[in-house]
C-alpha cells in the first residue's frame, strides 16, 4: 500500500482533477520523488506542479529584479567578497569585541553563517543595534551593514531578496501567477523566517497540509508541520507503526516490519544494506539508504561506487570524494602553505592526467609558482585557474568521475566572473578552500534501476518499498546541541522570534526519524557498537533500544554480513571463517576459491610448479633476441622478476612515499653525475686534470645542471635540495681528486659508447654486437660510460654512484648476478677486431660518488667458453618457459614485485629434488646447476 503521503497526494488529485495544484515540498528532489511515487501508484496527476517556496518566489519576482539590473547572487561569492570586509573590520580602532581575534577561515565562515541566517529571518541590523551594551551585537551589526552594501554594490539578490520581494507584490495585487489554484504543501517544508509571510501571502491562507495530527514527539519550529499545525490535514490517514511508536495510547505490539542491526563500525552498517538488498535481490529501485550524519552519505559514496551499483545521492556528494575535488584542494593548499607535499601529491598522486609531458608539466609548475609568489591575487585568478586546470589535465576520466570534474568547473567559472575581491594570495586560496570543502555534485532524484542515498530529513519521499537507516548509535543519532557561538540562542530570541534556535537540531533528527519511520513499508534500524578503526565502544542510541523492546526478534549482529548475503569475495571469505563447516563441501559451488586455496599451497611449497614461474611458453627466447646486460642481470638474479618485468611488461606503481629529506631520487641523482664526468672529462680529454686549476670548471658545470634539473624537476623544500647539492659538490670534488691520480699512460678515448642504438662515429656501433660465449650465442647491446686506452690495451669504466656492497673485488661476477662488465669487455673486442684494432682489455666498476670516494674495482673478463658455460642453465631454464624465483643471494628486499611473489623466493638451500608429477626433471637439474655454480 503506497505511504500517508502518496494516498492524501491521491486524495488532492481526485478532488481537483482538472484545477491546478501546487504542492509546496522541502526539496527538488523531493518533488521528483513524490511525483513519480504517484504515477507508480496508479494516480492521475494531471496540472500537478511541485515546487519549493523560493522556486514560485523566483518566478513572481526574479523578471522584475533582473529588469532592474539585479543579478542573482552566485553560491559563496558573497563568502569571497566578506572576507575583506572582516578583515578591515578586525584592523578598526574602535573594534571592542573581536580586538583580540585574528582573521581566519573559521571565523569567516561563521559570520558568513550568521549573517545568513539573519538575511532569511528578515532581522535588520538596526535591530542588532536595539541591544544597548551589547558588543558583540554592535559588531555583528557593523559588519551585517558592510555585508548588505556589498551586495546592493554588486546588484546582487539572493533568497531572502526574493520572498520580500515577492511578499510585496503579492500583498500589493491579487496573485497572478496561479488565481485559481489548490495549494498543498507537506509538513517537512521548511518554512525559516520571510518564507512564511511569503507562502501566506501566496495562498492567501488557503492551505492544505500534507502529513498527520500526531507525530508523538516535538516538532521542528521552522518546517511547516509546527507553523502551520492550524491549517487542516487533508485526511488523516494512518501511517506505518513504526512511525507511531512515541505516540500516546499506539498499540504495544510487535512491529513485524522493523528490524534492529548492530554492526561492527559504519563500514559495515553500509555493507549491511548492500549485502541485504543484493542477496535478496531487491530491486535497486525500491530500495533507500539513509544516512543520519555527513560521514556516512561519504562512507556509502565510497562503498557504493567500489561496487558499481547503480545510485543516485539525493544531496549529492562531496567534490573531495572525486578526482576533480582532490586536484583542486592540492593546488589551493599548495598556494595557502607552501607546503610542497600538496604539489607532490598533486603531480605524483595519479590526479592529472597520466600522458602528460614533461613540457606541460614545466609549464604547470611555472604557472603555479608565479601565483603562488605573488603577494597579492584576485578571487577570480585563482578560481581561473583551478576550472583551468581541471579543463587541461583531468580530461582522462571514466564515466562516472565526469558530472563530478564538468561541476566544479562551472562553478569555478562562476566565481571567476563575480567575484573581483583582491586579497593575500595565501587568505584567498584559503577561502577557495572553504568553497572546494563545501561544494556538492549530483544532488539526483530517485531514478529506476537506482538505489536511493539520501540524508534523514530528505528521506522517505520516493515511497520505496525497503529503507535501511544508518548510523543510529548514540554518538551520532539524534546528536548534540550545538549553538552558533557568534548568536546564542538567548541572544536570538531577544532580536527576534523569527530567528531560528540551533539547540533544537536533536529534536529536529528525532522528529525526521518518526516521520520516516511512519512512512517506511519495511525498514531495517543499524546502529554501530564498535568502531575497528578506533578500537571505540558505543551505544546504540535510546530510541533504538525503544524500537528493541516493541519487537519480537533480538537485534542481529552483524560482524562482516553472512554468507549468504556477502557483496565482494573479501566479505564472503571473512564472513566463512566465523562458521564451522567442512570446506570441500563447497567445492561444487565454489571451484574457483579452492582454485585459489590450491595455487596457494603450491607456492609455499619448495617445489617448481605452474604457480611458480613454470610457464609453456618455449618460445619465450629466441636468436632474435637483444639482450642488454641489465636484463641479462635480471634474468640471472630471479627468472621470476625477469617474467614479470620482459615478459609479461607489468609496471611496478610508482613510489607514493616522499623523502622530504631528498630532491633527487637515485636513479636522478646517478644521471646527474653521469652527465657531469662525461662533460668535463670530454673538455679536458688532452691532459690530466689539475685539482687546483680545474675545481671551479668543474663547479661551473654542476651548477649549470643544478640550474637546469630544479627548474625540470623542482625540490619539495630548501633542506633536501641543500642535501642533495653538497652531495653533488662532494662527488664532483671526489671524482676530480681521483682523476688527477690516474697513471700517465691511461688516456681518456671515448664517453658513452654506444653498441645496438644505431649511434655511428668514434667506436659506437650501430648494430648489436654478436658474441659467442661458447657454445651460448646472444645478440647484446649497450652503452659503455668510458673506455680509457693505455699503453698496451684499454681500461673500461662503469660509473656506480651508489653503494659497493654488493661487489666483491675478488668475484666480480658474483656468481653470475653481475654481467655488465665482462659483457661489455667481450662487446668492446668484438667492435675492436672488426677494425682490425685491439688489445687486453681490463673493465671494471668506478664508484664516483660521495659514498665510496672514487673506489675502482677491476679485472680481465672470464674467457668466452667459461662465461657461456656459467649462462647455459639460466638460459636453459629460460628457453624452457621456466622462470621460477630461484636466486642466489636473497634479492627481494628491494624489488620492485616484492609485494606479489616475495614468499615464493627459493634460495639454494630450499630447493626441493622431488618435483611435482607434472614438473620437468630436467628443470630442477638445470636450476640445481644454475645455483651451485
Amino acid at each position: 500500500m503506497p505511504s500517508y503521503q502518496i494516498q492524501q497526494l491521491a486524495q488532492l488529485c481526485n478532488a481537483h482533477p482538472l484545477a491546478r495544484k501546487v504542492v509546496l515540498v522541502p526539496s527538488v528532489q523531493a518533488g521528483s520523488a513524490l511525483g513519480a511515487a504517484l504515477a507508480r501508484s496508479g494516480t492521475s496527476w494531471i496540472n500537478v506542479r511541485f515546487a519549493t517556496p523560493e522556486d514560485i518566489a523566483r518566478e513572481i519576482s526574479e523578471p522584475g529584479l533582473v529588469a532592474q539590473g539585479w543579478r542573482h547572487l552566485p553560491k559563496d561569492a558573497d563568502l569571497i567578497e566578506l572576507a575583506p570586509i572582516l578583515r578591515a573590520y578586525l584592523a578598526r580602532s574602535n573594534n571592542v569585541y573581536f580586538r583580540n581575534q585574528t582573521f581566519s577561515q573559521g571565523l569567516l565562515r561563521s559570520i558568513h553563517r550568521t549573517l545568513r541566517a539573519l538575511r532569511i529571518s528578515g532581522t535588520s541590523a538596526k535591530s542588532l543595534l536595539g541591544q544597548r551594551g551589547d558588543d558583540k551585537l554592535r559588531a555583528l551589526a557593523h559588519l551585517y551593514w558592510s555585508y548588505e552594501d556589498c551586495l546592493e554594490t554588486k546588484r546582487w539578490f539572493d533568497g531572502p531578496d526574493l520572498f520580500k520581494s515577492a511578499t510585496t507584490q503579492l500583498t500589493q495585487q491579487e496573485n497572478e501567477l496561479w488565481p485559481e489554484a489548490v495549494y498543498a504543501i507537506l509538513d517537512e517544508t521548511p518554512l525559516p523566517g520571510l518564507t512564511q509571510p511569503f507562502v501566506d501571502a501566496l495562498t492567501n491562507g488557503d492551505l492544505i497540509r500534507i502529513g498527520r495530527s500526531d507525530y508523538g514527539t516535538a516538532i521542528p519550529e521552522t518546517i511547516a508541520a509546527h507553523s502551520l499545525s492550524k491549517h487542516p490535514l487533508l485526511c488523516n490517514i494512518d501511517c506505518e507503526p513504526a512511525g507511531r511508536i512515541l505516540c500516546a495510547g499506539s498499540d504495544d505490539h510487535d512491529l513485524d516490519h522493523v528490524d534492529l542491526v548492530r554492526a561492527t563500525g559504519p563500514e559495515i552498517e553500509i555493507r549491511t544494506a548492500l549485502d541485504r538488498t543484493l542477496a535478496n535481490d531487491l530491486p535497486l529501485d525500491e530500495v533507500e539508504i539513509v544516512c543520519t550524519t555527513p560521514d556516512l552519505l561519504t562512507y556509502a559514496y565510497d562503498a557504493i561506487t567500489k561496487l558499481d551499483i547503480p545510485a543516485t545521492f539525493g544531496a549529492g556528494v562531496s567534490i573531495l570524494s572525486t578526482r576533480a575535488g582532490q586536484v583542486v584542494r592540492a593546488t589551493y593548499e599548495w598556494v595557502a602553505t607552501g607546503d610542497d607535499f600538496w604539489l607532490d601529491a598533486l603531480l605524483s598522486g595519479r590526479l592529472l592526467n597520466a600522458n602528460l609531458t614533461a613540457e606541460k608539466i614545466s609549464k604547470l609548475l611555472r604557472d603555479l609558482r608565479k601565483v603562488a609568489a605573488t603577494p597579492k591575487t584576485r578571487a577570480a585568478q585563482l578560481a581561473r585557474l583551478g576550472a583551468q586546470l581541471l579543463t587541461d589535465h583531468v580530461t582522462t576520466l571514466t564515466e562516472s568521475e565526469e558530472p563530478a570534474r564538468d561541476s566544479l568547473i562551472r562553478r569555478l567559472e562562476d566565481l571567476s566572473e563575480h567575484s573581483d575581491t583582491e586579497e593575500v594570495t595565501s587568505d584567498c586560496a584559503r577561502t577557495l578552500l572553504d568553497v572546494i570543502d563545501q561544494h556538492r555534485f549530483e544532488a539526483l532524484s530517485p531514478r529506476p534501476g537506482h538505489i536511493n542515498v539520501v540524508p534523514l530529513d530528505r528521506a522517505g519521499f520516493s515511497d520505496r518499498e525497503h529503507l535501511f537507516i544508518i548510523g543510529l548509535d548514540s554518538a551520532s543519532f539524534p546528536g548534540t546541541p550545538g549553538e552558533d557561538p557568534l548568536l546564542l540562542d538567548h541572544e536570538r530570541e531577544r532580536v527576534s522570534g523569527e530567528l531560528a534556535m540551533l539547540r533544537t537540531r536533536p529534536i529536529a533528527q528525532v522528529w525526521h526519524l518518526i516521520r520516516v519511520l511512519g512512512l517506511a513499508h519495511r525498514v531495517t534500524l543499524t546502529a554501530s557498537v564498535y568502531s575497528p578503526a578506533d578500537g571505540q565502544e558505543s551505544e546504540p542510541a535510546s530510541l533504538f533500544h525503544h524500537m528493541r523492546s516493541k519487537t519480537a526478534e533480538p537485534a542481529f549482529i552483524s560482524l562482516i554480513g553472512d554468507r549468504s548475503s556477502a557483496s565482494d569475495v573479501a566479505s564472503w571469505k571473512l564472513s566463512w571463517a566465523r562458521s564451522a563447516g567442512h570446506p570441500d563441501a563447497l567445492t561444487e559451488y565454489s571451484p574457483w576459491l579452492f582454485e585459489g586455496r590450491t595455487a596457494d599451497l603450491a607456492r609455499s611449497s619448495s617445489t617448481f610448479t605452474r604457480y611458480k614461474g613454470i610457464t609453456t611458453a618455449t618460445d619465450a627466447l629466441d636468436s632474435q633476441t637483444i639482450w642488454s646486460a641489465s636484463r641479462l642481470e635480471t634474468l640471472a638474479r630471479c627468472p621470476m622478476r625477469y617474467l614479470w618485468q620482459y615478459l609479461l611488461g607489468i609496471q611496478p606503481p610508482d613510489e607514493d612515499a616522499v623523502d622530504a629529506t631528498r630532491w633527487l631520487s637515485p636513479l636522478d641523482f646517478g644521471s646527474l653525475l653521469h652527465e657531469l664526468y662525461q662533460k668535463f672529462m670530454t673538455d679536458i680529454q688532452d691532459r690530466l686534470p689539475d685539482p687546483e686549476r680545474d675545481e671551479e670548471h668543474i663547479r661551473q658545470i654542476l651548477k649549470h645542471l643544478i640550474d637546469r634539473t630544479s627548474r625540470e624537476h623542482p625540490p619539495p623544500n630548501p633542506l633536501a635540495y641543500e642535501t642533495d647539492v653538497a652531495r653533488l659538490e662532494t662527488a664532483a670534488h671526489v671524482f676530480l681528486s681521483e682523476e688527477s691520480k690516474r697513471p700517465t699512460d691511461h688516456r681518456p678515448k671515448e664517453f658513452e659508447v654506444s653498441f645496438g642504438f644505431e649511434a655511428e662515429g668514434g667506436l659506437n656501433h650501430p648494430e648489436p654486437v654478436s658474441l659467442s660465449l661458447g657454445d651460448v650465442d646472444i645478440q647484446l647491446r649497450g652503452l659503455i660510460d668510458r673506455v680509457d686506452e693505455t699503453a698496451d690495451g684499454y681500461v673500461i669504466w662503469d660509473y656506480k654512484t651508489g653503494s659497493a656492497n654488493a661487489y666483491n673485488e675478488s668475484d666480480l661476477l658474483g656468481g653470475g648476478q653481475h654481467l655488465q662488465w665482462a659483457l661489455y669487455a667481450h662487446a668492446l673486442s668484438e667492435i675492436l677486431s672488426q677494425r682490425d684494432e685491439g688489445g687486453p682489455i681490463v673493465s671494471g666498476y668506478y664508484f664516483a660518488s660521495d659514498r665510496e670516494h672514487g673506489r675502482k674495482m677491476k679485472a680481465p673478463p672470464p674467457d668466452r667458453e667459461n662465461l657461456g658455460d656459467l649462462l647455459r642453465p639460466i638460459l636453459g631454464l629460460a628457453s624452457k618457459g621456466a622462470f621460477p624465483p630461484i636466486q642466489k643471494t636473497p634479492q627481494c628486499r628491494f624489488c620492485d614485485y616484492k609485494s606479489i611473489c616475495e614468499k615464493d623466493q627459493m634460495l639454494p638451500r630450499a630447493l626441493s629434488t622431488g618435483p611435482e608429477k607434472d614438473t620437468n626433471t630436467d628443470l630442477i637439474e638445470l636450476a640445481s646447476e644454475w645455483l651451485s655454480n
